[in-house]
């Protein structure tokens, strides 16, 4: 890729502020989600009885999932969006 094509593409937006700003956000998100299941999981010993240490680990087992799920999903939206943008450029480019 020549200096004049790498160029276009900063100017394009590729690298853009708001794009690292939204990862953050995506990372602090995670750090804070994975944080409250540790914290949740050292809860466990709280329990009194094994009725309640199996209905808490349920939950804590149910949230974890819930949680890789929209991790997972909030990622492929950002793919997503990251393949349109490479497609548009790449389109823009070629005309």
């Amino acid at each position: 890729m020549g200096p004049s094509r790498c160029n276009r593409s900063r100017r394009s937006g590729w690298t853009s502020r708001p794009r690292w700003s939204r990862s953050s956000a995506t990372l602090e998100t995670q750090f804070s989600a994975g944080l409250k299941s540790i914290e949740d999981g050292f809860r466990l010993t709280e329990a009194k009885d094994a009725d309640e240490l199996r209905t808490k680990t349920v939950e804590l087992w149910q949230q974890s999932f819930d949680s890789i799920r929209k991790i997972h999903e909030a990622q492929m939206r950002e793919f997503q969006a990251a393949v349109v943008k490479w497609t548009e450029l790449m389109t823009t480019q070629a005309a």
